[in-house]
């Protein structure tokens, strides 16, 4: 006789966990959710208590009775649905359904098993608790969400659209993503480039030919899209007198690639097998719900393959290290710096055990699934193994031109796998680049070559592109833009990218995503109406706050109540009546002048839809409300929120700006604090960097804070930053990768210099206008200049903050600088002065110095960092 009942969602995995949980089990699937909001109902009350209307389909009745009468004589139900907010409200509604049918006394446990196994399944049992509630309620809101704009938009987009057509709220984000791509292909311009090279020999070895690509001063090839320069280069090249400058040696350790999560499996199957995301989903699930390998019936070979993690379970990395040492030996095992987690907790997608080879499933799996399958074992393998280690040689050249003025860098670079560590599985796994302009791996040695040697050259080498246009995005690249947004959640998209095609609001051409004329007139009278609502910036926000409940850091209630307010207001009109407080439109425009490093965009906006340009669009609405009486639209000020918190790593006060605008929802957002890593990162580097005796102090009280377990405020990492700019080019060894990963953007000669001759006009202003006082704070321009120049010839620098603020100084100041007119076209200066008339009264008042990112209402300090 059974001692527990196990329910799940199919009747595939519960076939699998009935072979693997043994006879003191009975398992029965639900197939289908027990509940859900009737159809053709909004299923919850626009006001009072949020709490949707569930209940049970006509369908699912069915299963209902069979389930309650397969749980006759055990009183332990196992609710193993997936283990993850769409699993966790599941098994909600299958407790809530059957707490009422079977006998009292009846035990309900949520069990979350991320492999179907033996081991996996008696952690599961063994270590089974309650539902998290918390992830119940975060999904009822999204539930209530997406039930909302569904209905509400539905008949007026067959009024206006088309009959019988609908969409979804993140359907809708995400379609006009599809949309603006398309837009920007039909206006891009093609481009051709070229790259460039030289054949040459040594002394040494006449015979052998050397291959030296041209160059940047970053060391990466050099590439010309100008038509008109591309030919002087070939010509400057082919005469140029080649000399040995150096030949550098240095050895490398190549890490091995992390182990698979939801949106690299896709991308990575895609570029690999060609798969579509919804094809390697499905095979992934067939492959974590069960095969029969010819045991004693079917076994999860793969973890559930919906997720975000990178960690790794210790069990399954002991195994691991076993695994890779009986196989590869001792020197491949990698040293495991991984975080690990308990098991039956969301880890990445993995093999359930590393000994089942993908070699020894030939002819018990299909041919798709025995592909997939070995892609997931090379991957999570590989990552667990030791690093590569590379021996690199480098041969650095100098061409002069026969002008004696033009000068090129050359590089030929060998490389010699002394240990190939992760690279006898990766070598074979790794997509390949569709970018022809990458170089190819050259020979694995040089020739000898000896500094200052001449080399004759025998050949240039010019290579060109065909005709490069942009292109629509592959689902693949769509996926990788929606996950680097926050726009849903792994698992749903390609289920996403399924309902443009099966709605005709896109088509799949040649493995990329276009959108159909219907779906262009669907987004155009979309965000026509609700620009802002399903803009993505509020999109990200929302899901942001979603997260933070299921985190249990707030309220579904409030969240639902703020977005059905917010969505009245805007159907009914009232959003375009009802203005922004101008204080609180002030302070948050105030506060992302504070923001340094803007995300990068990846489409532009096209006609109709809201910018995707997050700076590009805080300068429109900070000319709207200059334009104005200081104040926003609620749309428009919503969407500048959604900016204000999606840098808030940035925003030195935030907590306070917040309370202070009365926004306390703005608080549910999950914590978003600095990296660790980098921010060591960023402290090694900068301590290399030949700083001031202030600097010094600041970056020694920070290496101590760091070192005893403290975090940095945002305010010390972004002057931390800053610093880091000021000095990179000075720290020795350190790259342009480097930089990137720290997110970094180094003051370059041209900056400095660019710096110099700013202030070098403002010192030539001998009429200042006369301070002035707003509140507590005194605007004196005379003063925050020499304040700036004092700075600049201490530290050699100014923080971005600073160096904007001297330029709308010298445009404010542009009657009083004999050389303004040469400087409009390289600082691409007004050449009239300020574009805008000065603003009249209090409101319209905004200060031109600030020599820090204070809050209005505060007094600036002028002082040396």
């Amino acid at each position: 006789m059974p001692k527990a009942l196990v329910i799940v969602e199919t009747p595939a995995k519960a076939a699998t966990i009935a072979a693997q949980a043994g006879p003191d089990y009975r398992v029965v699937a639900t197939e289908g959710p027990l509940r859900d909001i009737p159809q053709n109902q909004l299923g919850f009350p626009l006001e009072g208590r949020f709490e949707l209307d569930f209940e049970i389909p006509e369908e699912r009745k069915v299963s209902v009775e069979k389930i309650v009468a397969a749980a006759k004589g055990c009183r332990t139900v196992y609710l193993a649905m997936d283990p993850d907010a769409e699993g966790e409200i599941a098994a909600w509604h299958a407790r809530e359904v059957l707490r009422e049918r079977l006998p009292e006394g009846t035990t309900f446990k949520r069990a979350r098993a991320t492999e179907l196994t033996v081991r996996g399944l008696r952690q599961a049992f063994r270590y089974a608790g309650i539902v998290d509630m918390d992830a119940v309620e975060s999904q009822k809101a999204r539930r209530a969400l997406d039930r909302l704009v569904a209905q509400r938009i539905a008949p007026y987009l067959w009024r206006n659209v088309q009959p019988g057509i609908s969409i979804g709220r993140m359907q809708a984000v995400a379609l006009r993503l599809v949309c603006s791509r398309e837009h920007e292909c039909e206006t891009a311009k093609p481009v051709v480039r070229w790259r460039f090279g030289l054949q040459a020999t040594g002394r040494a070895e006449p015979d052998t030919e050397i291959f030296f690509r041209l160059v940047d001063a970053d060391g990466k090839p050099m590439v010309v899209a100008d038509k008109d320069r591309a030919p002087v280069v070939k010509t400057a090249l082919s005469s140029a007198v080649v000399t040995v400058d150096t030949v550098r040696r240095e050895s490398l350790l190549e890490e091995p690639p992390p182990p698979f999560t939801t949106e690299t499996l896709l991308t990575d199957a895609s570029a690999v097998m060609g798969l579509t995301p919804a094809r390697t989903q499905a095979l992934a699930r067939k492959l974590y719900e069960g095969c029969d390998i010819g045991g004693d019936g079917p076994i999860g070979l793969v973890t559930y393959p919906y997720t975000a993690e990178t960690r790794i379970s210790e069990p399954a990395l002991a195994a691991t290290r076993e695994f890779i040492a009986a196989r590869f030996g001792e020197a491949y095992v990698g040293a495991d710096a991984t975080e690990t987690v308990t098991l039956g907790r969301p880890e990445a997608i993995r093999p359930t055990d590393p000994a089942i080879l993908p070699e020894s499933l030939k002819g018990k799996l299909e041919p798709a699934e025995l592909k997939l399958y070995a892609l997931i074992w090379r991957r999570y393998v590989a990552s667990r193994m030791a690093p590569a280690k590379i021996d690199r040689t480098i041969g650095v050249a100098d061409a002069l031109a026969a002008d004696g003025i033009n000068g090129f860098q050359l590089h030929a670079t060998a490389e010699n796998v002394v240990f190939r560590g992760h690279r006898v599985l990766t070598a074979t796994i790794t997509p390949k680049s569709d970018d022809a302009l990458q170089p190819d791996v050259p020979a694995a040695a040089l020739p000898p070559l000896s500094p200052g040697e001449a080399l004759q050259v025998n050949n240039c080498v010019v290579e060109s592109t065909p005709p490069e246009t942009l292109r629509r995005y592959t689902e693949a690249e769509f996926i990788r833009i929606l996950s680097s947004g926050g726009l849903g959640r792994p698992s749903t998209y390609a289920a996403l990218i399924g309902s443009f095609y099966q709605r005709k609001y896109a088509e799949r051409r040649e493995r990329q995503i276009a959108p159909t004329d219907l779906g262009r007139k669907t987004i155009l009278w979309l965000f026509s109406v609700f620009p802002g609502l399903l803009g993505s910036s509020f999109a990200a926000t929302t899901e942001a706050a979603l997260d933070a409940i299921a985190a249990g850091k707030g309220s579904a209630a409030a969240l639902v109540g703020q977005f059905v307010a917010r969505f009245h207001r805007i159907w009914t009109g009232e959003t375009r009546a009802v203005r922004a407080d101008p204080k609180n439109v002030e302070l948050i425009l105030f506060s992302l002048e504070s923001v340094v490093n803007w995300k990068s965009v990846n489409i532009k906006p096209a006609p109709g839809t809201d910018p995707g340009v997050d700076e590009a669009r805080v300068e429109e609405l900070r000319s709207v409300a200059a334009a104005g009486d200081g104040s926003l639209s609620e749309d428009e000020y919503e969407e500048l929120l959604a900016i204000f918190c999606r840098y808030r790593p940035q925003i030195p006060g935030y907590i306070e700006i917040v309370k202070k605008i009365e926004r306390y929802d703005l608080l549910q957002l999950p914590d978003n604090a600095p990296d660790a890593r980098i921010i060591q990162m960023k402290l090694d580097w900068v301590d290399k960097a030949p700083l001031s005796p202030e600097s010094r102090r600041f970056v020694d009280s920070l290496k101590h804070q760091a070192e005893s377990g403290r975090h940095l405020t945002e305010a010390q990492v972004r002057v931390l930053d800053e610093i880091l700019a000021a000095q990179a080019l000075r720290i020795e060894g350190l790259t342009k990768e480097d930089l990137d990963e720290m997110g970094i953007v180094p003051r370059t000669k041209e900056d400095l210099d660019t710096i110099q001759r700013l202030l070098d006009a403002l010192g030539s202003v001998k009429e200042w206008r006369p301070p002035s006082q707003h509140g507590k704070r005194m605007y004196d321009d005379a003063s925050f200049t020499a304040s700036v120049r004092k700075q600049f010839a201490q530290r050699g620098d100014l923080s971005p903050a600073q160096l904007e603020a001297v330029r709308r100084m010298v445009i404010r100041y542009h009657d009083k600088i004999d050389c303004y007119a040469e400087l409009v076209p390289i600082y691409n200066l007004p050449p009239d002065g300020p574009t805008r008339p000065p603003a009249t009264g209090r409101r319209g008042r905004r200060p031109i110095a600030r020599a820090h990112s204070l809050p209005p209402g505060e007094t600036p300090v002028y002082d040396d960092i």
